[in-house]
């Protein structure tokens, strides 16, 4: 895919959402629970942020949208270099509470839980890690969220930014399927959904990566 303007010729009966989660850290190289630990971008995670900053350079927005912990705030503000939009800090959208799963990496965790693994929680929405929440408790809030922006932004185009659970629970959440259907969302990824109020919501572009792989 090159660079476009994917809003041009937008109907005002639709709704754009562009999906982006944030660029990569020190724990997802490392593979661990980061949920609401502020883990900041590290330097390949600035440079995939630029890169799909790029991307999106010409697209119009109108409003962006944030989690307020840092590597999706800083991912979401080089994002803005090219728009200067309002970014609204939402506490919706941040990650999913793992508790005291988090700073673990994936293998002590399911060594500690072997019969629910980190790669099958989907499967086990109402589980809920000691201190943490469960998938259907994500779900609660980000569907608050989504009925809030659709009302208050219709006919917009709007840019959330935020973490891998919440975005698919978030995309699955727009596109009335379960999010275990979707792709696991990337790091600094971009997904399109529009959003007809004739037609309902069309899913554009899942999980496209604008940067090379290192």
């Amino acid at each position: 895919m090159t660079k476009c303007d994917y809003n041009e010729h937008m109907d005002k009966t639709k709704t754009m959402i562009y999906i982006v989660r944030h660029g990569e850290t020190d724990w997802n190289v490392g593979e661990r629970m980061m949920g609401n630990t502020d883990i900041p971008l590290n330097a390949r995670g600035r440079v995939q942020a630029k890169e799909i900053a790029s991307h999106l350079s010409k697209v119009h927005l109108d409003i962006i949208y944030s989690s307020p912990l840092s590597r999706a705030y800083e991912t979401a503000c080089i994002i803005n270099t090219y728009h200067n939009a309002p970014i609204i800090k939402d506490t919706a959208l941040r990650e999913r509470q793992f508790g005291e799963q988090e700073g673990k990496t994936y293998d002590e965790v399911n060594a500690f839980h072997p019969a629910l693994t980190f790669s099958e929680t989907w499967n086990y929405p109402d589980y809920r890690p000691l201190g943490g929440e469960s998938i259907n408790e994500v779900k609660t809030r980000i569907t608050v969220f989504v009925k809030k922006i659709l009302k208050k932004h219709r006919g917009k185009c709007i840019l959330i930014v935020s973490h891998g659970v919440t975005l698919r629970i978030l995309s699955g959440a727009f596109l009335a399927i379960p999010p275990e259907q979707l792709l696991r969302i990337g790091n600094a990824t971009l997904t399109l959904i529009e959003i007809s109020e004739v037609h309902g919501p069309t899913l554009h572009v899942i999980n496209y990566q604008a940067f090379k792989k290192l």
